[in-house]
């Protein structure tokens, strides 16, 4: 596909990312506002779960997989499943941004780092120093892999090559597993992130889910 043909299959397509121009500005606010008063968010399980540095590496994968993902969809996939995808992505990241808005919260779980020790633990400083521990409920890198899972078992990339299904829940899995092992999430912060995914990506496709259903009924009345 040359330049030409990436261009008309973009098309009008790149004006749904104005809404970073919304999104940005309204969670660095908050990043700013939200430093000394927030509710703790926590629960026995994070302090029996161990910090290990080497999830680093799929956290920071996250940045080149949503972008992928949006390319993908964008140049891909019909106009409808790629407007659907942005759809649910920036729907979620918005109630994300309302909650921590309403209710902001934060975590006490960042292990005292020794940055010298290793390349992941440099890296995990890194995270640390850049991103503040408050904003954590629910958490977007785990919302948003999440929907990137969902929406990729139901796209012709999976319908293509069955086995790229479980490739994409892998990483998306990492993914989420990285929050809570790098000590950037509760495990509260995962599962809200989970149910939030599963909520939104189910009502996108409802109707597709109904025919689904219907077929499979309808298969299972044919006499053999």
């Amino acid at each position: 596909m040359n330049w030409k043909n990436l261009r008309e299959r973009a098309g009008k397509k790149p004006w749904v990312f104005l809404y970073m121009l919304i999104y940005f500005p309204w969670f660095f606010i908050l990043e700013h506002v939200v430093q000394d008063r927030y509710y703790l968010i926590e629960c026995r399980l994070d302090h029996i779960l161990p910090f290990c540095e080497y999830f680093i590496v799929p956290y920071l994968f996250w940045f080149v997989y949503v972008a992928g993902s949006f390319l993908w969809f964008m140049l891909k996939e019909d106009d409808s499943m790629f407007y659907r995808f942005s759809a649910v992505m920036f729907g979620g990241m918005t109630i994300a941004l309302i909650i921590y808005t309403l209710f902001p919260n934060g975590i006490h779980l960042r292990p005292d780092l020794d940055a010298s020790r290793n390349l992941f633990t440099w890296l995990t400083s890194l995270i640390y120093k850049a991103d503040t521990c408050t904003n954590v409920f629910p958490s977007l890198h785990v919302y948003t892999s999440a929907v990137i899972a969902i929406f990729f078992s139901k796209s012709r990339l999976v319908r293509e090559k069955p086995g790229m299904k479980y490739v994409l829940y892998a990483a998306s899995g990492l993914i989420i597993l990285s929050t809570v092992f790098l000590k950037q999430h509760s495990v509260l912060d995962m599962i809200a992130g989970n149910v939030m995914a599963w909520a939104l990506c189910k009502m996108a496709f409802v109707e597709e889910d109904e025919e689904e259903a219907v077929r499979k009924n309808r298969r299972g009345l044919v006499p053999r």
